[in-house]
């Protein structure tokens, strides 16, 4: 075996692409027997492959979790062979053959809610040629406005048809959905690539978003758009995704300094594995290794085809598919890219030399990206803007090919990929569960919830604070806050009367905070703020870590008003533990800490209205923005104190 088809771990055993549940897979496999047994194969069959997709369950589940080890050989081979299959399948129309649909929209968008109803009744209608089993998300299944059991006694043919989907359910049963539509902009897309790590139905997006890349259809007409596409066929366009896999690396007996570029040119090449996977992501835009919340830049090694390309000094490193060419990879100066071109984009994010450029590699270059042993700070990785929280050290390994779909309507992605390699630098603990922030503070607590330790205790039975010198019980906290909310309750008749409480028991707090918190720093931080921008600074940073411990999320200025000022809290404190009715879903508990807020600026010479506002993303659904507005006397001041100098 020459060098070039050495596999750089352990060969996974062969298996026959066929008899994956995943009809590209199907295709190529044809496709390469067809060229074996006669040079005039084809695809003149196309749609009857499309059958296999519901076989291979239990296969597929046994790797879920396990990268294709390819040989550089083999994903030479695959990759060809995904483009010579996009290219066919751009100029045909595959006909499916159509029975269970999975519908993918924003639960907490009160619009889309009424469009879901409305397309998931005309596809459950007796007008129908075909009974569509027609799945939603289970967050619906009790949600008011969709009404579930409405549409059941509107269409009683439809008992049993009416089904909802769960993120466990599109994990490990991916074949129960022979189409997908997606209603929403482009992350929602990006959504429905994340729930389908595997096998990825076609998926049809309408454009009801803000961005509209990946949503090409109007959905004004989805009744012709899905007639046409059930009926008469797809064209399906093929999509690079990413698969990259964690890896940590091994422990060594020997106290010995660990040098990564060695590790990964020197011993991986002669098979011996200095690293173990972790688990696998398979990505449609980009994978970004950054700094995270540190203040330094991040050093980072950038390998490819077991060679040492180059080391980059920069706060952080984008790998883009093509698809995301036109996300953070373009923000970050990178090139904008065709997304039927086969490449990998390599962008450094603020890099420290001025000569470093953009980089654009063939979808066939095993690219590793690591952080060295000996590097100042820790780093972190963020896949699709998901699971990024990773306090690794990280570098990458080989790409791969799975298919996902969006259909012409569908524009369907295949994936070269990397694997992403983490390897945790010595000394480093293992890192909390969270996700990347685009603030350069610190990242937020882990989600709310009834949190199990490994001593199986729950938050009734031990301190929530994680360090034995904490001033504040987190537990107590939780509880005497909770009885004040419900306290309050019942003395109120309305959300916004409950929220104005809660305010006012809030102020007190941040009116004695200030001097006490002014008195505890040292002589030469002790300066009581006199500008908005040191003090909103003081209460992100000091007053954040005594209440919270940790710093805001962000804080921004208003474009519109200059009087205005926003401090964002990802998931705040003060919400974690307080559970809130359906009925009551606009309350937010934060309003007791906008009372704080408005106290501190009030005891600072500040005066100040707070108020707290429910900001929930998708990653975010507990978001919180509390806005800061200041009267026109402090702004005044604020003015003649900048013509003057005055800084602090």
């Amino acid at each position: 075996m020459n060098g070039l088809d050495a596999p750089r771990l352990t060969r996974k055993k062969e298996r026959n692409r066929a008899d994956t549940a995943c009809f590209v897979h199907q295709l190529l496999e044809h496709e390469h027997k067809a060229k074996r047994a006669s040079k005039n194969g084809g695809l003149d069959k196309i749609a009857e492959y499309r059958k296999g997709d519901k076989e291979g369950e239990n296969e597929v589940q046994d790797a879920e979790h396990q990268s294709r080890l390819l040989t550089k050989k083999q994903l030479s081979d695959m990759t060809w062979g995904v483009r010579a299959l996009s290219k066919k399948l751009g100029s045909l129309r595959l006909k499916l053959k159509v029975k269970t649909v999975f519908i993918l929209t924003k639960a907490h968008d009160e619009d889309l809610i009424d469009y879901t109803r409305e397309i998931t009744s005309w596809l459950l209608s007796t007008d129908r040629a075909t009974p569509y089993i027609v799945y939603v998300q289970d967050v619906l299944e009790h949600n008011h406005k969709f009404d579930a059991a409405g549409l059941m006694r509107q269409e009683p043919s439809s008992g049993g048809r009416l089904k909802f989907w769960s993120n466990e359910l599109c994990e490990k049963h991916p074949q129960t959905f022979d189409f997908a539509i997606s209603l929403g902009g482009d992350g929602t897309v990006l959504y429905a690539s994340w729930l389908f790590q595997r096998i990825v139905p076609p998926v049809l997006s309408f454009a009801l978003g803000s961005l509209g890349f990946l949503t090409k259809f109007d959905f004004e007409e989805y009744q012709e758009t899905l007639t046409i596409a059930f009926l008469e066929g797809v064209t399906v366009s093929l999509r690079l995704r990413f698969e990259g896999t964690i890896m940590r690396s091994s422990k060594r007996i020997e106290d010995t300094k660990r040098d990564l570029v060695e590790e990964l040119i020197g011993e991986e090449c002669d098979n011996n594995h200095t690293h173990k996977p972790e688990r696998t992501h398979n990505i449609l835009n980009e994978v970004v290794v950054d700094r995270g919340p540190n203040a330094t830049m991040s050093s980072i090694e950038i390998f490819g085809d077991d060679e040492h390309f180059t080391t980059v000094q920069a706060d952080g490193v984008c790998v883009a598919t093509p698809t995301g060419s036109t996300a953070y990879n373009l923000a970050a100066g990178g090139s904008l890219c065709h997304p039927e071109n086969p490449v990998i984009l390599v962008s450094a994010i603020c890099a420290h030399s001025l000569s470093f450029r953009p980089i654009i590699l063939p979808d066939t270059v095993v690219l590793r990206i690591g952080v060295p042993y000996d590097a100042r700070t820790s780093s972190w990785a963020s896949f699709d803007g998901r699971e990024s929280n990773l306090n690794l050290i990280l570098n990458w390994r080989r790409p791969t090919v799975d298919p996902i779909s969006t259909s012409q309507g569908l524009s369907t992605a295949t994936n070269a990929s990397s694997e992403a390699i983490m390897n945790t630098s010595q000394g480093t603990k293992p890192p909390l569960s969270s996700t990347a922030s685009a603030s350069l503070l610190k990242p937020p607590l882990p989600s709310p919830g009834l949190r199990t330790p490994s001593n199986r205790k729950t938050i009734y039975d031990r301190n929530l604070n994680r360090t034995r010198t904490a001033e504040l019980s987190r537990a107590s906290f939780a509880y005497l806050f909770s009885e004040m909310v419900t306290y309050a309750q019942k003395r109120v008749t309305g959300i916004q009367d409950l929220e104005r409480r809660l305010n006012e028991q809030g102020y007190p707090l941040g009116v004695r905070l200030l001097p006490l918190l002014l008195y505890r720093a040292p002589p030469r931080t002790a300066a009581r703020p006199t500008r908005i921008l040191p003090l909103l600074q003081f209460i992100t940073t000091t007053l954040w870590k005594h209440l919270f411990g940790r710093a805001a999320d962000a804080l921004e200025r208003s474009s519109a008003n200059e009087d205005e000022y926003m401090i964002s809290d990802n998931e705040p404190l003060v919400n974690m533990y307080v559970s809130v009715p359906k009925e009551m879903n606009q309350l937010n508990c934060a309003a007791y800490v906008a009372g704080v807020i408005e106290g501190v600026c009030d005891a600072g010479a500040m005066t100040a209205a707070v108020s707290a506002h429910n900001g929930g993303t998708e990653m975010w659904p507990g978001k919180t923005v509390f806005l800061i507005r200041f009267e026109g006397g402090v702004v005044e001041r604020e003015g003649i104190l900048e013509g003057r100098g005055v800084t602090g």
